[in-house]
């Protein structure tokens, strides 16, 4: 058994910093492919709030290793602007909604 003195051990540690993955934007024109449906599917069904999507306004992703997060700006069925995140498991892609924002109108 070996023993370690605990009071040398920050020293020894280096820290790693953490990289920020940057947003990627999907186009507009990929918004009807079939994953991106059923993205939208998901995200209806899975929310807290009733939530229909009439129209998506921009999709942004940051893709991981374990998971894809996503950030949707949308038009709900009763006009408003939202902006949803969700992050989406890569294994069995199951998608949970973090948060349903509605959009500030810059004035």
């Amino acid at each position: 058994m070996t023993l370690v003195d605990i009071t040398t051990v920050d020293t020894e540690v280096s820290y790693i910093t953490p990289v920020t993955a940057t947003p990627i934007s999907v186009p507009a024109s990929q918004f009807y492919k079939p994953e991106i449906k059923a993205l939208v599917a998901s995200i209806e069904t899975s929310s807290e709030h009733s939530l229909t999507v009439s129209k998506i306004i921009k999709i942004d992703v940051v893709n991981t290793t374990l998971a894809s997060k996503y950030e949707l700006v949308i038009e709900n069925q009763k006009g408003e602007e939202l902006t949803v995140t969700a992050i989406q498991d890569k294994y069995d892609q199951t998608v949970e909604v973090i948060s349903v924002k509605q959009v500030e109108a810059v004035v």
